[in-house]
């Protein structure tokens, strides 16, 4: 074996043991207390209660910084979604709240609700409430209404029954199915029909297939 041979087996061996030694040290480096977690700064709450989510999330403190997971689960507060942090090296977190989204809030047996985008309820004071159910109603019709609520003028007022529901337009009210695209369009149409051919009417009725009942007088032509 030539001398040029054994010198570059000496060289690839120095290089290999730099290269295992600076590995060593930087994860030595990382493990090290100077990126354990000592803050938390928590933001984006709007309807979740910032300090009791911050409390929950006190759990990462002293935490090695890349060891925490970039999403973190908080069960403390029923208006969370999720938490995404961000990391802000060496120590600090910045957690960002993600809120369920309210649909509406509604008034049953003397109790209100917000009804959440995961189809989950919260409860609330009995403010400004719109929605009144009336009796037991399906998951299924409750889902189903979050739609048309989401589609038509937020301003009406809605009593929800187990196989319909009515839309109250000046106290006067008008009956739909739990059915989305057919609702929407029907009554839209029907808005559009009493602006220009009734001076008033008692109530209407849209479940009826291809057809709109309506009670009431027509203007004067």
């Amino acid at each position: 074996m030539s001398l040029t041979s054994v010198l570059k087996g000496v060289n690839i061996l120095l290089v290999l043991i730099l290269i295992v030694g600076v590995v060593i040290g930087v994860y030595k480096f990382t493990r090290s207390s100077f990126f354990n977690v000592q803050k938390i700064e928590v933001v984006g709450s709007i309807n979740s209660n910032k300090e009791n989510v911050k409390k929950e999330l006190m759990r990462l403190l002293g935490k090695n910084i890349f060891d925490v997971e970039n999403i973190q689960i908080v069960k403390s507060d029923p208006w969370v979604s999720k938490c995404l942090v961000v990391k802000r090296y060496p120590s600090t977190l910045e957690v960002k709240i993600y809120e369920k989204k309210s649909l509406f809030k509604y008034s049953y047996q003397g109790k209100c609700f917000y009804y959440l985008s995961d189809f989950t309820k919260i409860k609330d004071d009995c403010k400004d409430v719109k929605v009144f159910i009336k009796s037991n109603i399906e998951k299924i019709d409750l889902q189903e209404f979050s739609k048309i609520y989401e589609s038509i003028d937020k301003n009406y007022i809605y009593k929800l029954y187990p196989s319909y529901f009515e839309v109250m337009i000046k106290d006067k009210p008008v009956k739909g199915y739990y059915k989305k695209e057919s609702f929407v369009k029907n009554f839209n149409y029907l808005i559009n029909i009493l602006d220009k051919f009734y001076k008033d009417f008692d109530y209407a009725d849209i479940r009826l297939k291809n057809k709109i009942y309506i009670s009431g007088v027509r203007s004067e032509s």
